[in-house]
């Protein structure tokens, strides 16, 4: 007797890229098993997994939009405000899922980082690898915020996160220790280039620099802006992955090439054959870095304490340097950076494959 084949729902954050890119070995892996995939994404992470699953089903299922202050000192109001709307945006985005459910007869819903994704009508999966939240605040507002956090976990069936259990960890104390209510599975880092082959990208071998930027856009055009202007004249051949400029404005500046985007294939090449790369803190491109053996300079998004958190972390394990954005020094990073190294790591779908066997079979 053949069981039913299983639809499942796969709901992104849209928060820049670090959830969506994640996503796709467990994508695949679904695929692989059979069941019927469906993703559920907004904005750039909709477009980014169409370019990697254009065969697949989509659906437009926005996320709240978050306003957080440019300047870091009052990163602690904007972090206290944001809460409060993440509240309103989880009911929010429960009711439409529960819609979706009955539109599509979901059977499972994984949701990366979506607390609002839980319903009594499919088994609901969370993956994350954020849990102890760092806010800035003292660790009575942490606390405060985990035991909500929890609450709201405590609606799903089962918990993913894309790390080790043990003590030689990527996340470090986002994830460990940790005794939710449901159940929970460390299923090992994830990597987008995860079964990846490379694509040729244009003079990938004269790159000496491969800057990759995501995030907020404001940030992110001030991020672009410090590498333009430290690169520009210096005979430095750089590819700008991320690019916010106009094409005239990208051909006064020869030494570097700009793409607003490159295929995960493409981003593999390129990435191997660059002398340095330079990328934010985000875990999912810490968990990449790791994958291709490769060091970096980290720069974490200003006002994300996790970013900073994880910069810190693997500076302290001798993993990466980072810089803050705004006292970044290209050169003196470059220079630093040289006494780092990354751990190698290989790839370890066993216990992802456990529980996707798990939810195709037996659910």
């Amino acid at each position: 007797m053949t069981s039913k084949i299983k639809n499942v729902l796969i709901c992104p954050l849209d928060w820049g890229l670090g959830a969506s890119s994640r996503c796709i070995p467990i994508i695949q892996l679904l695929l692989n098993s059979g069941a019927n995939v469906t993703i559920a994404a907004d904005n750039e992470s909709l477009s980014f997994l169409k370019k990697q699953f254009p065969q697949l089903n989509y659906i437009r299922f926005p996320f709240a939009k978050l306003s957080l202050s440019p300047q870091k000192k009052f990163c602690f109001f904007y972090t206290f405000k944001t809460i409060l709307r993440f509240q309103k945006a989880i009911k929010r985005e429960n009711r439409l899922l529960q819609y979706y459910i009955n539109e599509y007869n979901i059977d499972i819903v994984i949701s990366d980082s979506r607390l609002g994704l839980s319903s009594d009508k499919a088994y609901c999966i969370y993956l994350s690898h954020y849990f102890h939240l760092k806010l800035g605040m003292g660790k009575f507002v942490d606390n405060f915020v985990f035991k909500l956090y929890t609450r709201y976990l405590s609606r799903f069936d089962e918990c993913w996160i894309p790390d080790f259990e043990g003590e030689k960890n990527l996340s470090g104390s986002l994830s460990h220790p940790l005794n939710l209510s449901i159940p929970t599975y460390y299923i090992n880092p994830i990597s987008r280039f995860s079964g990846s082959l490379e694509e040729e990208c244009s003079n990938q071998d004269q790159i000496d620099i491969l800057a990759v930027i995501t995030g907020d856009k404001s940030k992110r055009k001030q991020l672009q802006d410090l590498i333009i202007s430290q690169l520009k004249n210096t005979g430095i051949k750089a590819l700008l992955v991320g690019c916010m400029l106009e094409k005239s404005e990208q051909e006064n500046i020869p030494n570097i090439s700009f793409y607003p985007y490159l295929s995960k294939n493409q981003l593999l090449s390129c990435s191997k054959f660059t002398k340095i790369i330079i990328s934010r803190s985000g875990y999912s491109v810490i968990s990449d870095l790791c994958f291709l053996g490769r060091s970096a300079i980290l720069v974490p998004e200003p006002c994300l304490l996790e970013q900073t958190y994880l910069a810190q972390y693997h500076k302290e394990k001798g993993h990466f340097y980072y810089e803050e954005q705004d006292r970044f020094n290209l050169l003196k990073a470059i220079e630093k950076s040289k006494n780092y190294t990354p751990p190698k790591l290989t790839e370890d779908f066993s216990i992802l494959k456990k529980r996707i066997s798990f939810l195709v079979d037996v659910i």
